[in-house]
């Protein structure tokens, strides 16, 4: 049976490796729908969250991670992001002159990748920038492991609008030497979109690692989450500040507010408004 919307985390035993696999489905839908996005974005998308949610395995305490590549070209901004509770959410900027056969470094035009790690209570946040060098987002995360956490990490992503499928291997800190990742590495890179859009995990690991013992632990479930609320629409009023807010509402009867990752909105009238800026604090005014 397939598994869909999980995440599957495993480890080559007597080898110093670890990996972990997702398969999206309603989770990728629900994000990709919500704004009708072609496919070329449906897909680039579908990749960075498989990037995310593969990274965010490794959680040590509580927090969300959020991945961004941002750029001067057709592809403006990709963002994606998992939280401890495994849900995701992201949503794609871009020119529609954006075209299926150029790569991230071309769409994405002197463009760079941030992550940010943001505790909920232990630990410090985090945050890492580095230059997007590599045509796709798989070899850019390849590229931020092996510079900012001296990590060789393996990423094999497929999307396709429908389902959205990836691997990720990994040498584990302590690894003495990494000719075992690097053999492992090559075998991965032979994966075809079919065959993980199409292929249970355990099959799958098994086709791929058949002369390595694996274990397997129980999988994760993965949800569309979005952390919107009324207070951080009413955030958004006051960001306009209140001369502009009552500028507009001189034209309309309603100043309305939609979240970029859910589409859910609020229609704020004159009489909200002005409360949101009596109850503000006074460096609003």
């Amino acid at each position: 049976m397939l598994e869909y919307d999980v995440r599957q985390h495993f480890v080559f035993k007597d080898q110093a490796l670890r990996g972990v696999l997702v398969r999206l489905k309603e989770s990728y839908q629900t994000i990709v729908q919500q704004h009708h996005y072609p496919l070329v974005l449906a897909n680039l998308l579908g990749e960075g969250l498989l990037g995310v949610t593969l990274m965010a395995s490794f959680f040590k305490h509580r927090g969300k991670l959020t991945l961004q590549f941002q750029g001067e070209g057709d592809l403006r901004l990709l963002s994606a992001r998992c939280t401890q509770d495994n849900e995701i959410r992201g949503l794609v900027r871009a020119s529609p002159a954006l075209v299926s056969n150029q790569n991230l470094l071309q769409a994405l035009h002197h463009g760079y990748l941030n992550l940010t790690y943001e505790p909920e209570q232990i630990g410090q946040p985090y945050q890492s920038v580095i230059e997007v060098t590599q045509p796709s987002i798989a070899k850019n995360l390849e590229e931020y492991f092996k510079r900012s956490e001296q990590l060789p990490t393996c990423f094999v992503l497929m999307s396709d609008g429908d389902v959205a499928a990836g691997l990720m291997l990994q040498a584990l800190p302590e690894a003495q030497e990494h000719e075992a990742f690097y053999n492992l590495a090559i075998l991965a890179e032979t994966l075809t979109p079919e065959e993980l859009k199409t292929c249970d995990f355990k099959t799958l690991l098994r086709r791929l690692f058949h002369e390595y013992v694996i274990e397997l632990f129980p999988t994760k479930p993965i949800n569309f989450g979005c952390n919107c609320s009324l207070a951080r629409m009413q955030n958004a009023i006051l960001s306009m500040g209140e001369d502009e807010a009552f500028s507009i509402l001189a034209e309309e009867t309603y100043i309305e507010v939609t979240c970029e990752f859910c589409a859910r909105s609020h229609l704020f009238d004159a009489q909200e408004v002005e409360r949101i800026f009596t109850e503000a604090p006074s460096d609003y005014h």
